[in-house]
């Protein structure tokens, strides 16, 4: 982030002095994320105005005060904008030297109302710590969102942090978590480190008075997971679970099609998530692959299980279980079967959820119909002349295979922990939903460890 604190046309940008060209004048607390992917010449931007990424404003142009211009605008020569604006994700002004913004009934916005709309929409600092494997998607997605900019990134790699300067200059770099506890210009921590350091991290940003998004799983204990529910809800804090697959396009088609009863009676939720690794050394695959299917159906279904069975193996001496199976009951006749596994041959993402009405084939790696729907199913006569007959009779209909939105997951994702503390809104993988898996989970390791005892959900 680039901030303007004082010189005529001088900034600082990572703790460095650095010039502004002579024919661009920025008033003090002027605020520019991503500086290198922004282009201003012969402008004026007023006093605590905040631009994001990918903008471009010409000669003569005037921004007013306590603006907010999100990436990727464009504002043509000789353009004047009115103090406390807020321009929304790809304008461009190019024909109309003097806008100005309208309510809903076509009225044109008074200062009030531009300073109401301005706190509202200005960007949210976010710290990520952790650089790593998902780090790096965070950053991206939280660049990209129209209401946010990377502040701050943590992690304990020189390399990675390197990396990271080479795409974004602008972001600050540490290897000390305080640092991002302690910069007020941080409002949210994305935590992409570890299940076994989840706990302490987000605990800490919690007390902190920083909103917090946590990777999968939220901790790893439910005991854990609960104290950071409660500590999210005593200090008003919003705490959300990255239960990606929840935010992908297949995933809500599903809840919806679930909730408008198209499928009937829900019977079966057959899941197979298999890859060759990544193998994970501070927990076994249930905790890695089958949290995806648990949040899943945390989601899509009404019901929650009342039991659950898992048994697994490892095949590396001292390491966690590769190959796992977890069988989920439920009160009603309805059941659940996962089927995860790191030493398959080949990836695999295929899900079958069978109904009494329709069914629905959901598969992942397909990249263009990844849900398709089957009316097919069976029939059963309760007529007393059918005693001595076959009392089952099979249905098949069409298929066919409904539009899904194809915005990537975690753009969504990040777009909603954003609203959610703008707004102060329930996130939809809240800390509950991630305690509610977490417990899951636990009660399945529980039952692996006694080779699949039944083990009965409180």
């Amino acid at each position: 982030m680039l901030r303007y604190l004082g010189g005529n046309n001088e900034i600082i940008v990572s703790g460095v002095l650095m010039p502004v060209a002579a024919d661009v004048r920025l008033a003090p607390g002027v605020k520019i994320f991503q500086p290198d992917l922004v282009n201003l010449y012969g402008c004026t931007i007023g006093r605590d105005t905040r631009i994001g990424a990918f903008v471009e404003i010409q000669k003569n142009v005037s921004v007013g005060a306590r603006c907010k211009v999100s990436s990727h605008t464009f504002i043509c020569e000789g353009v004047t904008i009115e103090d406390e604006v807020f321009i929304g994700h790809g304008v461009m002004f190019i024909n109309d030297p003097y806008p100005r913004a309208t309510n809903e009934d076509g009225s044109l916005q008074t200062a009030a109302t531009f300073a109401t709309l301005s706190k509202r929409q200005s960007m949210i600092g976010i710290g990520v710590a952790g650089y790593g494997y998902w780090g790096p998607n965070l950053v991206r997605n939280f660049m990209e969102a129209s209401n946010s900019a990377v502040v701050a990134v943590c992690d304990l790699r020189t390399q990675r942090l390197a990396e990271l300067q080479n795409r974004y200059p602008a972001v600050k770099v540490t290897n000390n978590y305080s640092e991002l506890l302690e910069d007020p210009s941080i409002e949210a921590i994305a935590i992409a480190t570890p299940v076994s350091s989840h706990f302490e991290i987000a605990l800490q940003a919690l007390k902190a008075g920083k909103h917090v998004l946590v990777e999968k799983p939220l901790a790893a204990s439910s005991e854990q997971a609960a104290r950071l529910v409660e500590e999210a809800a005593r200090r008003k804090r919003v705490l959300m679970v990255d239960h990606t697959f929840v935010y992908t396009g297949a995933v809500r088609k599903i809840r919806e099609i679930i909730a408008a009863g198209e499928l009937g009676d829900i019977y079966y939720y057959d899941s197979v998530r298999i890859n060759l690794g990544l193998f994970q050394h501070d927990m076994n695959v249930l905790w890695d692959l089958a949290v995806h299917d648990l949040a899943i159906l945390d989601y899509v279904l009404p019901s929650k299980p009342v039991a659950i069975s898992a048994t697994g193996i490892s095949h590396i001496s001292g390491q966690p279980e590769n190959v796992a199976y977890m069988t989920l009951f439920f009160a009603k006749q309805q059941i659940a079967h996962l089927h995860v596994n790191w030493l398959a041959p080949v990836k695999v993402r295929q899900t079958l959820i069978g109904g009494s009405e329709k069914m629905i084939v959901y598969d992942d790696i397909e990249p263009s119909e990844k849900i398709k729907i089957y009316d097919k199913g069976v029939s059963v006569s309760q007529k007393p002349e059918a005693l001595y007959e076959m009392l089952v009779s099979y249905r098949s209909g069409d298929m066919w295979a409904p539009k899904l939105d194809t915005t990537e997951a975690l753009r969504t994702e990040a777009a909603h922990f954003i609203d959610c503390i703008e707004n102060n809104r329930q996130p939809e993988t809240d800390g509950h939903t991630g305690l509610r898996v977490v417990r899951l989970l636990e009660a399945a390791e529980a039952s692996l460890r006694e080779r699949g005892r039944l083990v009965e959900l409180a």
